[in-house]
């Protein structure tokens, strides 16, 4: 996994080889998408596709990009480095979740993360659920000085595998009570992946109901902000999760 930064640096997370992004400016594109694909294919080299377009054309422009080639396509405006703009524009992907899959991504911006508009909390809330829509990880932030704090977000290697898992499905909104959601996204190995969100300011208790999920007596539940397997409840969890914050799981048998 590599991470993209709009400074200009490639930033490895882990030690896999890069694949490149091709970007082009819609303000001075010269040829038309279908050109510009059949020149990136010439190149040799695994290229991921992005293309970026008003979402009230989505459904003809997916049709054309799933068969053309395109890998990821900006789902909305440009995100700004706030708790506002973040949560409505992640919380506002639930109904995109059957374009997604592997190789063709719906994109809901970059990663805010360590830009210093919100709080730690609040970027691993971002982190967790960019991860759960299947999002491109693309670093906003300066690679060259965050803080240990923010690399350790932005590294996590259990939601990054979360993100990347090979099934490629988004997952989605399960259960919603006023400020309160949680969202779960399936996984290649059958297990799947849990993430009890707080969208209020205060610190407030979530519940989970494990067969509400499908989700057996005998499976085993990883917390994996704290990286550690918990002994989770039934028939009910409950957790207290903090103001703007997430508890994310990894639920397997």
């Amino acid at each position: 996994m590599s991470f993209l930064s709009k400074f200009g640096g490639v930033f490895k997370a882990i030690g896999t080889e890069n694949v490149p992004l091709f970007v082009q400016n819609a303000s001075k594109r010269k040829h038309t998408e279908k050109d510009m694909l059949r020149q990136a294919k010439r190149a040799g080299a695994p290229i991921s596709w992005p293309s970026r377009f008003p979402m009230n054309t989505v459904l003809p422009l997916r049709v054309t990009l799933l068969a053309g080639g395109g890998n990821l396509w900006r789902t909305t405006g440009d995100i700004r480095d706030s708790w506002d703009s973040m949560a409505r524009i992640g919380f506002g992907q639930n109904e995109l979740a059957q374009w997604a899959r592997p190789g063709h991504w719906n994109d809901p911006d970059m990663l805010e993360i360590g830009n210093g508009g919100m709080s730690e909390t609040e970027y691993k809330t971002h982190m967790s659920l960019w991860a759960i829509l299947a999002a491109p990880l693309l670093a906003g932030n300066d690679l060259r000085s965050m803080s240990p704090a923010i690399l350790a977000i932005l590294t996590n290697r259990e939601v990054i595998a979360v993100d990347q898992d090979k099934d490629g499905k988004q997952g989605t909104q399960v259960w919603k009570s006023g400020d309160q959601e949680i969202w779960t996204r399936p996984l290649s190995d059958g297990a799947q992946a849990v993430a009890l969100f707080n969208r209020a300011a205060e610190t407030t208790k979530v519940s989970v109901r494990w067969a509400d999920l499908g989700i057996s007596r005998k499976s085993r539940v990883r917390d994996l902000w704290e990286h550690k397997d918990i002994d989770a409840e039934w028939p009910e969890y409950s957790v207290m999760v903090p103001g703007h914050g997430v508890v994310m799981l990894r639920v397997s048998r």
